[in-house]
């Protein structure tokens, strides 16, 4: 059974709260609620909703591709643990087609095609391709007439982009383990005056758990709940009630501080 993913609150010293849902899964109703904000008390407070900030920094310049600009490639993670990382690439080459590589080390880089590979060049650096068809190892995309990269491999819950397993391709997986810093680019097809037809991203470094404090706010953990009643229907309970369900909630940040 799925519960509820994707959520975020925060209450003011009055009580009154926003409710933020990315997605909500229960039992077998999914229902996608991108950027929807619920407002409780019938008080509108202002929060911001949505993907959590960006995370990750860059270790490499791109080279401008053949619409004379470099392909960026950014990451947020969608809940406060720092597992599931979730990265976009705009800028890209319209209808092109690209896929995803990660490393354990940041290099200089490398010429290959139109680009620089920044993921290999010394005796200890390796790189790994989110290549593999039909699995949750399959980034495989294709760019826009925005230059968005749309998932194509159903590994994007929103659509663009790739949402990183916990695991590295190999031939014996890789567990991305908490305090690891990984390095990712994007390679893709890029149709140019050049010799060769293809180019890479922007490089992002990101380091992966725990969960980071926000100043002026507490980490509520991960936990269970149940949903639902199991009262007899009557006074004073009205209507059929279908019992309790078990959901879950994902860890989240809650603003702090005694009610007023």
């Amino acid at each position: 059974m799925h519960g509820v993913r994707d959520l975020r609150f925060a209450r003011t010293g009055t009580g009154i709260g926003t409710v933020c849902f990315n997605r909500l899964v229960v039992g077998s109703i999914d229902l996608q609620m991108l950027r929807t904000t619920l407002i409780l008390a019938g008080v509108a407070l202002a929060l911001a909703c949505g993907a959590l900030a960006q995370t990750g920094a860059m270790f490499c310049a791109a080279t401008a591709n053949s619409t004379g600009a470099p392909a960026l490639l950014t990451g947020s993670f969608a809940t406060p643990n720092r597992w599931d990382l979730h990265l976009e690439v705009t800028q890209g080459v319209p209808r092109e087609w690209a896929y995803m590589l990660a490393g354990p080390e940041a290099t200089s880089g490398v010429l290959v095609g139109n680009g620089r590979l920044c993921l290999v060049g010394t005796p200890s650096s390796r790189f790994y391709r989110y290549n593999v068809a039909g699995t949750e190892w399959d980034s495989l995309g294709r760019f826009d007439n925005a230059g968005v990269l749309q998932n194509v491999s159903g590994t994007s819950t929103s659509g663009s982009g790739f949402d990183l397993p916990r695991t590295v391709p190999d031939t014996v997986p890789v567990t991305i383990t908490s305090g690891d810093t990984w390095y990712f680019q994007l390679w893709y097809r890029d149709i140019s005056p050049a010799l060769s037809a293809s180019n890479f991203s922007t490089g992002l470094s990101v380091t992966f758990g725990p969960a980071q404090p926000i100043a002026g706010m507490v980490l509520i953990q991960a936990g269970t709940f149940d949903m639902g009643s199991a009262a007899a229907s009557g006074a004073p309970y009205h209507g059929n009630f279908r019992g309790t369900e078990t959901g879950e909630l994902q860890s989240f940040f809650g603003l702090g501080g005694a009610a007023r």
